[in-house]
């Protein structure tokens, strides 16, 4: 039972992790995009 829980926890984990890298990964994208944007817009 506790095998099974701690196994329940770091999948959590691990999808916790994986969505503040992908949001951090989006905030980056957007970041640039409007940067381009604001370089084209010169």
């Amino acid at each position: 039972m506790n095998e099974r829980f701690g196994i329940r926890s770091s999948i959590i984990q691990m999808s916790e992790a994986v969505c503040s890298a992908a949001s951090g990964i989006s905030f980056l994208i957007i970041a640039t995009l409007v940067m381009i944007k604001y370089a084209m817009a010169d």
